[in-house]
């Protein structure tokens, strides 16, 4: 038996391993390559799912878009002819009753048919003014404008309105700004009172007695230049039914249209890019909120410096008390709020005080009597109500009405 000589062995040996290597190295460099097929196709599925998926989210928000156009347009078609009926009756009706009266001399009856022809010409007002509303919005002529806005102002211009319509209806109305909102903004003024006025006259024809707006901006970075309007009512509604609530429907009863203004308000919201909505808070009381864009006034809210003074304020309505506070609070001054139910069971040390805010029916006899000259003394009444009280025997340095607005303050 022939022995290979050990050097050929070792020979043997390294020829197997390169070839081993070889082997291996190959094999490497094939999966690296299936690998990076596999990776480049994968890749491109994904990108064409991805691209898809925009697509089909684009088409979906188109079509959403084109359905909700579809049905704004069905509907104010629907309005539009109903209320020219509506005019066309009521005319009738007018005709009719200015008839009876020619043929008689009965002058109670007269009267009371002069009544109802009055009543009728409001309603005719009120239908010829949607109308003009409406046509409006249906020619896209709404243009909005974004003109310096004064909060103080716009609310001052809502209070006005809403005291020429709803006359001597005892609403608690309060407004507050949250701190980080300026007294200035870039907005559309018109508009946006006409959204408020609306909103809060739904309330009004609904039977909610109180209504308080707050006005707060977006905390989130993608609606940055966007300001929150809540209103929260004491209105049970279920709000679930969206469609009763926006849907503008003739009421034969009250021969006028339910829901009207917050179809107007709704579509103004939407030309100035925001939307509103109605919700239940916890106690199942109807909100309503809406958002919109602005721009930002720079520099604009300078307050003038006031020396810091201690203010007391006392409230009927803990809404309108938050509401005093807020804007006190934003003069810098050190607000102390107690319930209208502690003030009456004990009157607080007023000597404590510079300034004390009390609802008017909060002035009795022991009060005034503890109230001095030293004291700034600002009564608050509410401009959608007036009561007889003891306010007369009270030495006031100011007379406010709810709601408030900053610009009525300067202690």
């Amino acid at each position: 038996m022939h022995k290979i000589p050990f050097y050929l062995t070792l020979m043997y040996i390294e020829l197997f391993a390169d070839m081993k290597l070889d082997k291996i190295a190959y094999q490497s460099e094939e999966f690296i390559i299936w690998l990076a097929l596999f990776s480049l196709a994968l890749i491109s599925i994904l990108t064409l799912f991805i691209s898809s998926e925009k697509i089909r989210r684009l088409k979906n928000k188109i079509a959403q878009e084109n359905t909700r156009n579809e049905n704004i347009q069905n509907q104010h078609n629907t309005i539009l002819s109903n209320m020219s009926e509506n005019i066309h009756t009521i005319a009738e009706e007018n005709v009719d009753v200015a008839k009876k009266i020619s043929k008689t001399n009965d002058l109670n009856f007269i009267n009371e048919e002069i009544h109802l022809i009055e009543n009728s010409e409001n309603k005719l007002l009120s239908i010829a003014s949607n109308l003009l509303e409406f046509l409006r919005l249906k020619s896209k002529k709404v243009e909005i404008l974004n003109e310096r806005l004064s909060f103080s102002n716009l609310f001052n211009d809502v209070s006005g309105t809403l005291k020429e319509i709803i006359k001597e209806i005892p609403l608690e109305l309060h407004y507050t700004l949250e701190k980080n909102v300026k007294e200035h903004i870039y907005a559309d003024t018109l508009n946006l009172s006409k959204i408020l006025v609306n909103i809060i006259l739904y309330c009004v024809e609904n039977k909610a007695n109180e209504v308080f707006l707050h006005v707060s901006n977006s905390n989130t970075l993608s609606q940055e230049n966007h300001l929150y309007f809540t209103f929260t009512t004491n209105l049970k509604k279920d709000a679930n039914n969206t469609d009763s609530i926006f849907n503008a429907n003739y009421n034969e009863k009250t021969r006028s249209y339910d829901s009207l203004g917050l179809f107007v308000a709704r579509e103004l919201c939407h030309l100035m890019s925001g939307k509103l909505n109605a919700s239940n808070d916890i106690k199942g009381n109807l909100e309503f909120v809406f958002d919109i864009e602005y721009k930002e006034v720079p520099n604009s809210d300078t307050i003038s410096k006031i020396p810091n003074k201690k203010v007391l304020v006392c409230d009927m309505s803990d809404n309108a008390a938050i509401s005093c506070k807020n804007i006190f609070e934003k003069l810098q001054h050190d607000i102390t709020v107690i319930k209208a139910q502690e003030y009456l069971c004990k009157l607080p040390d007023f000597s404590q005080f510079d300034i004390i805010v009390l609802d008017e029916k909060l002035f009795t006899k022991s009060a005034i009597a503890a109230l001095n000259s030293s004291h700034t003394v600002i009564s608050v009444s509410n401009l959608f109500s007036s009561l007889t009280t003891n306010i007369k025997h009270a030495n006031t340095s100011l007379s406010l009405q709810k709601p408030f607005i900053q610009k009525q303050i300067s202690y």
